[in-house]
């Protein structure tokens, strides 16, 4: 009778054992709100030098405002000799990351922001920028600008 309500036991824990396996479902990471694309990026050239213009509409959530802390500048450079390259990708490289300043507004009260920089003649030039947030979060691609600097 003992060996029967061993057997008895031991299948039992085995069996409950299977039933909690183990198994979680995947991990979820925390809701948040990724940062807004940037919008209207524009370029003006000037004594050998580009400066970047680009626009940021704030959110109405304060929260989500305050979780912006600056923007990336990202730039992909190619030689004259590989502009006209179609099948060719763009490699973008990191420029800058700038604070976040949200002094100066327009008209409909977006954000503006500038960046300059130096050109070197003989380059074909693609910029973007993107808004970033806390714990390294960017928002999406800002529209790309591209110009030769011959």
């Amino acid at each position: 009778l003992f060996i029967g309500f061993v057997r008895w036991l031991t299948l039992a824990s085995c069996l409950g054992l299977l039933g909690a396996c183990g198994v979680k479902a995947p991990p979820k990471p925390p809701k948040y709100k990724p940062p807004p694309a940037v919008k209207n990026l524009r370029y003006q050239i000037e004594a050998e030098q580009v400066t970047l213009t680009w626009e940021i509409d704030l959110p109405a959530d304060q929260a989500l405002i305050d979780s912006l802390v600056g923007v990336r500048i990202y730039r992909s450079r190619v030689p004259l000799s590989d502009v006209d390259c179609q099948a060719c990708p763009l490699l973008f490289e990191r420029v800058r990351e700038i604070p976040l300043a949200l002094t100066e507004r327009n008209a409909s009260g977006a954000a503006i922001m500038q960046f300059s920089e130096q050109l070197i003649h003989g380059y074909g030039y693609t910029y973007k920028v993107n808004l970033l947030g806390r714990l390294e979060t960017e928002g999406p691609d800002s529209n790309y600008v591209d110009f030769i600097y011959e």
